[in-house]
């Protein structure tokens, strides 16, 4: 049984090297396609920064490349775009705190919509709708400015854990302070 899996590995490998080298020398012809990494690169940024329309432009950037390379299949590699990038704006949601069941979440909540809301015909709307979403769950999700910093943590914790019954002992507990803290006589 091993070895079997080994060769199908070897095989697939073989296959996905053989269409990679491929590509690599089809991927001259298509213009724009060198500039897509940075493009993500800003619409990432532009998203965490809360610049919903400058996203929106970004992002439709990257759809017309996708467009120039996949020209009749663009919808359905741009349906599986907005899938990665959803996972990506989960991934930094998690890299800002974000409870893993939350950024987890998120990501579900983001590929059952593409999968089951984006209609062809109207997926330039759909994107711009993704983007308006995922500013407005960051938005939400943005730190407080307490200049004390446990403060701010208790605050996005409070935020994160309001379907739990909170007591101001678990709150302590979980930060390990005492409930005479300043931090949690903030709240009492």
């Amino acid at each position: 049984m091993g070895k079997i899996m080994q060769l199908h590995q070897h095989s697939m490998s073989e296959t996905i090297s053989k269409r990679y080298f491929q590509e690599i020398d089809n991927i001259n012809q298509y213009i724009g396609v060198e500039e897509f990494f940075n493009i993500e690169s800003k619409l990432i940024f532009e998203i965490y920064h809360l610049e919903s329309a400058k996203a929106k432009k970004s992002l439709h950037e990257l759809i017309d490349i996708l467009s120039i390379r996949f020209g009749k299949q663009v919808i359905k590699i741009v349906r599986s775009y907005f899938s990665v990038l959803s996972s990506i704006v989960a991934r930094k949601l998690l890299d800002n705190q974000v409870p893993a069941k939350k950024a987890f979440a998120f990501n579900i909540a983001c590929n059952d919509m593409i999968e089951n809301q984006m209609k062809d015909a109207e997926f330039l709307q759909f994107a711009d709708d993704l983007i308006d979403f995922f500013v407005y769950f960051i938005a939400d999700r943005k730190q407080p400015t307490f200049r004390h910093q446990t403060v701010n943590k208790v605050i996005m914790y409070i935020n994160d854990e309001l379907e739990n019954d909170l007591t101001v002992e678990s709150i302590a507990n979980h930060f390990h302070i005492s409930t005479s803290h300043e931090s949690i006589k903030y709240f009492v």
